[in-house]
């Protein structure tokens, strides 16, 4: 299927490179053919659209429960009545919820243009060819979100009509390379009247401590996980007992009052593999009003158990 793709020369520039930008952390393990196809396999453990067999319901049942509860806060996110005409992804993965979203939202305002951001060139025609079903136009822009969303806003100008609502989903903003602040005051920036940004974060139980949390650990992370993180190990673990030796666990940093930020360390190369940040709701729905100066549209959080959650919010520039 031959559809539109716009590549940011900067960014092909540095994924082209034979050792990623300093700094690109989690960015970097999106790239190539093989990283992309493990991360679909993780998306595909948690999709639970897909039937569940008796020896997988042990194992991806309580993941794809949860799924499907946020899901669903996501969807109650958009019912709220707005003439969105772009759906702008910022790092869609494997696009099953944006295809969701987007089939929503279609209905209240056919024709719908799609738009999916991502350095994952894999991932990226992925999106844009199961998005190609419901949506009235897709574009693809192969660009990186955090360092060139100059480039990125220029084409949107240029090709996509608004309001837009933009989406940042799967915890993304909390494994940004770098902190949240950043990020969100420069997308805020380009933010029209009427556009819109739809967040969905990991957040903290009732009963959450440091002692609890499960990602200071390997057990934490499903073996298909440890399987796409293994693509960014020096030593190219992919087994949890390879995992486990491969990498270990430091506390990290977040702008957000309250959050709680753990940073995977690759032991051979010393240096940060990716950072996990789960927040305290109301602190960051707080801080997005009283820091950021945003008007929160919608919010709800979603608790799975005493540790776990998620959170949806949409906010918009207020005034």
């Amino acid at each position: 299927m031959d559809l539109p793709l716009v590549v940011d020369p900067a960014t092909l520039e540095m994924i082209s490179a034979e050792e990623p930008p300093a700094g690109w952390h989690q960015r970097r393990l999106y790239l190539g053919d093989e990283a992309a196809r493990r991360w679909m396999a993780v998306g595909a453990e948690q999709d639970f659209r897909r039937p569940i067999g008796r020896l997988e319901r042990g194992l991806f049942g309580s993941g794809r429960a949860r799924s499907r509860r946020l899901a669903e806060a996501l969807l109650r996110s958009v019912e709220i009545p707005r003439r969105w005409r772009s759906f702008v992804s910022l790092g869609p993965g494997d696009a099953r919820m944006d295809l969701d979203l987007v089939r929503e939202l279609d209905a209240g305002e056919p024709g719908m243009d799609y738009v999916a951001v991502d350095v994952s060139d894999v991932l990226l025609r992925r999106a844009m060819e199961r998005l190609a079903e419901v949506s009235g136009s897709v574009l693809g822009i192969l660009g990186d979100f955090e360092s060139r969303f100059d480039f990125i806003e220029g084409e949107l100008r240029t090709r996509c009509d608004g309001p837009r609502l933009f989406a940042l989903l799967g915890n993304t903003l909390g494994n940004l390379d770098r902190c949240e602040r950043a990020f969100l005051e420069r997308i805020s920036v380009s933010l029209d009247e009427r556009d819109g940004l739809l967040l969905s974060v990991s957040t903290k139980g009732p009963r959450w401590s440091v002692e609890v949390e499960p990602l200071l650990g390997p057990a934490g992370y499903s073996e298909r996980v440890q399987s796409f993180l293994g693509v960014g190990l020096r030593s190219s673990a992919t087994r949890p007992a390879g995992f486990e030796t491969s990498v270990r666990f430091e506390k990290g940093r977040s702008d957000v009052p309250r959050a709680s930020a753990v940073d995977l360390i690759d032991a051979a190369r010393d240096e940060p593999l990716i950072s996990v940040r789960r927040y305290d709701w109301r602190a960051l729905v707080a801080w997005l009003q009283e820091e950021l100066l945003l008007e929160v549209v919608f919010q709800e959080e979603v608790v799975f158990d005493d540790v776990e959650g998620a959170g949806v919010v949409l906010v918009r520039r207020s005034g």
